[in-house]
Parts: structure tokens; sequence; C-alpha cells
């Protein structure tokens, strides 16, 4: 029961969060729909909304904008902003997570490791590192790309989905016309899509997959450049 109402509370602040940060967008949208360079402004006010209510609803931005078969184009267009670099995470977030994941010291797990990200994500960055190996012919180690989840994404991304869900079914019996839309298959299609990128083990196998289909692997059929944790 602790753990049920603890999820209340948190649904309920996480409401009345969205709403502050969305209040400026359902505020301005009557009074500045109605012109083609208000309309302008007005979808600026809304990228900036979204991308403040974190990734969950960025990630949702990305992948409406990659989907012309279920949104108006210039909504993709509009939404197609969102996939330029986001701002890193702190590394002892990073450090935390690979070691936690290990069960071992970071300076036990590679010779070097890069603490500045080469790419950021919504969802998770990738870091550049030499991977220490035991044997004699890579005394040097293996330089290898570290993909590692942004910061309990997992948790805010089944909140924000929840609530989601809940509002789609609020809004389908408020408004009856409403169940004509497809809404409810558009959450489910990107929540299939949000759960393929949150187990990186996927990324990792599609990796193995597209080295063996060039034939990249070693003669044996191990692939020693993709490693999973």
């Amino acid at each position: 029961v602790i753990v049920v109402d603890e999820f209340k509370i948190k649904d309920v602040l996480r409401v009345f969060e969205l709403f502050l940060i969305f209040s400026p967008t359902i505020f301005l949208f009557p009074i500045l729909i109605w012109r083609e360079d208000t309309r302008e402004l007005l979808n600026t006010i809304f990228i900036w909304c979204i991308q403040k209510a974190g990734p969950t609803f960025i990630k949702l931005g990305q992948w409406a904008s990659t989907r012309p078969d279920l949104f108006p184009p210039k909504t993709c267009s509009m939404l197609s902003i969102l996939h330029s670099n986001v701002n890193p995470e702190p590394f002892y977030h990073v450090k935390k997570q690979i070691e936690e994941s290990i069960g071992l010291p970071i300076s036990e797990i590679f010779t070097e490791f890069i603490s500045k990200p080469i790419g950021c994500g919504c969802v998770a960055q990738v870091y550049k590192g030499v991977l220490k190996l035991n044997d004699d012919v890579n005394k040097k180690g293996q330089v290898v790309a570290i993909k590692v989840l942004r910061h309990d994404i997992r948790e805010a991304f089944e909140r924000d989905l929840r609530l989601m869900r809940s509002f789609v079914k609020g809004l389908k019996m408020a408004i009856p016309w409403m169940k004509w839309l497809e809404i409810t298959e558009a959450v489910d299609l990107f929540s299939n899509h949000m759960t393929n990128q949150l187990d990186l083990r996927v990324e990792g196998n599609n990796l193995k997959r597209f080295r063996y289909n060039f034939g990249l692997l070693d003669g044996d059929g191990d692939d020693n450049d993709v490693h999973l944790f």
C-alpha cells in the first residue's frame, strides 16, 4: 500500500509539473493560432515546453517527427528540431551506472575512460574508453565506445507513459469522437519503440547482426568487438 501511495503522490506531482511546463502553450494557443507568423512563435514555445518536460517527451517528439503516416507533415517537420544534441548528464551518475552494472570499479575495467561524452541523447550517452584485455596480444587494451542510459530514465519513462495512457483514456471519455483517432495505438507504438531503446542489449545484438551480415566477424562467428553487460 505504501508503494502504491508513493506512486500516486509522484504521479500527482508530475501532472502538476507538466501543467506548469506546458501552460505557456495552453494559454497562448487560442491567441497565436490564427496567423502564420504567430503560429511560428507558438511552435517555438511548444518545442521549448517539450524540451523542458524531459526525455520521455523529447523522445516522443523525435519519434513523432519520423511518422508522417500518423501525423501531418508540418508537425513532423516542426518536431524534427528535437533531434539536436542535448546537454550531458553529470559523470558521477554514469560512473555509478557502469560500476553497478559490471560490479567492478571503473579503473579495473578500463585503462582509460574519457569522461566527456562523444555523443549525447535524451535516453543515453556515448563515451570513449580503452577496455582492459587479459591477453598478451593486446596489452594496450581495446578502444571501445560505451553507451550508458541516463540516470533513472526507466522510472521516468514508465511514469510518463502511465500518465499518457490515463490522459488519453480521460480524453476519450470526455470527447467521444476522439475514439475514432488512433491515439491509443500511437501511444502503444511509442511504448514499444521506447522499450527497445531502453534495452541496450537490443542495440548490441543488432550491431552483432550487422557485423555478421557484412562479414566482419572472426572465423568462429564470435563478435569480440561488441560487449554486452
